[in-house]
């Protein structure tokens, strides 16, 4: 199956992964120079679709965000997939509380404030400036140490936020993506309006980092 992976490289941009969790090795695995489909798209750049990876069991956020901030001093990626751990294993070890004091709290700052220093390595630089796009989400919330009980709104609801270039604070998702992204009907889907939600109704856990700038656009 095609990813995002596939079209920024078979387009000669460069892509990356940073993750804290060993798992994510299968992005490798199934884009990588064994299992990756052959590129179509103008001059063949392989069958590798990930140009760079960094994925180690238990890297703190800091350490994930140190690592790709450097990298993007030298050799700036063009499109990447960042995957923060610290806020599933708190959640599993002390529970995923939203309570100032509580562990997740403390988690959720921290990773907050790597997130700030990728969105402000953005706004310093003249080359990324106005051409990054970035979507952070969570693949799930959660309930005393666990999640996946598909009857509680807290395992399953989950922040969605994009922010870069030609994004309107508070805007409608659909609304901006006229062509290749249809409202199915407001009986299918909830809104996407950029409201906010309450704390006890939203607990994200891992986060996620879709980033894209320059050149890359999904058709």
């Amino acid at each position: 199956m095609a990813s995002g992976f596939d079209v920024a490289h078979d387009n000669g941009l460069r892509t990356g992964i940073w993750s804290g969790k060993s798992k994510f090795i299968l992005f490798q695995q199934s884009y990588g120079t064994a299992s990756g489909a052959p590129d179509s798209t103008g001059f063949d750049n392989g069958r590798d679709k990930i140009d760079y990876d960094k994925v180690v069991a238990g890297l703190t956020a800091a350490a994930l965000t140190a690592d790709f901030t450097n990298q993007m001093a030298t050799a700036p990626f063009n499109f990447v997939l960042f995957h923060y751990q610290d806020l599933d294993a708190t959640g599993h070890a002390s529970g995923w509380s939203t309570n100032p004091a509580s562990a997740f709290a403390t988690t959720l700052k921290a990773v907050d404030t790597q997130i700030g220093l990728i969105l402000q390595m953005v706004e310093n630089s003249p080359v990324l400036q106005g051409q990054t796009a970035v979507i952070l989400t969570a693949d799930h919330g959660g309930h005393g140490t666990i999640h996946g009980d598909t009857t509680n709104p807290l395992d399953y609801t989950i922040p969605f936020y994009i922010w870069g270039a030609g994004v309107t604070a508070g805007g409608d998702l659909y609304a901006l993506n006229p062509v290749n992204r249809t409202e199915p009907g407001p009986t299918e889907n909830p809104p996407y309006t950029g409201a906010s939600r309450s704390a006890t109704a939203t607990r994200p856990t891992s986060r996620w980092i879709c980033w894209a700038w320059e050149r890359f656009r999904v058709p």
